[in-house]
């Protein structure tokens, strides 16, 4: 054998291995990023499933609140960006559209 073909496989080889380092750190990387990913989708799945009992709870705070003419309530549910309206009061004897 030469040694130039001594080097030239010598340094294929160094590079064969460096990349198959650099594999298997990327695999480990994409392993963990995986878990993150299905940490989130399981986290609005659940998400979604709650949203119809969240959504009675919020109502039923409103609710609640116009009918105890409660600021404090009316303040926490101002302070998460919702507003509670009260239903138009009835007319007696007013034809409903």
């Amino acid at each position: 054998m030469k040694p130039y073909q001594f080097w030239v496989l010598t340094v294929g080889a160094g590079l064969t291995l460096l990349l198959a380092l650099l594999n298997m750190a990327m695999f480990q990387a994409n392993l963990s990023a995986l878990g993150e990913v299905n940490e989130r989708a399981k986290y609005i799945q659940q998400s979604t499933e709650l949203q119809g009992l969240y959504r009675q709870m919020v109502q039923a705070l409103g609710e609640l609140a116009l009918s105890k003419n409660d600021e404090s309530l009316r303040e926490l549910l101002a302070g998460e960006g919702l507003t509670i309206n009260a239903p138009a009061p009835s007319i007696p004897g007013a034809a409903t559209p």
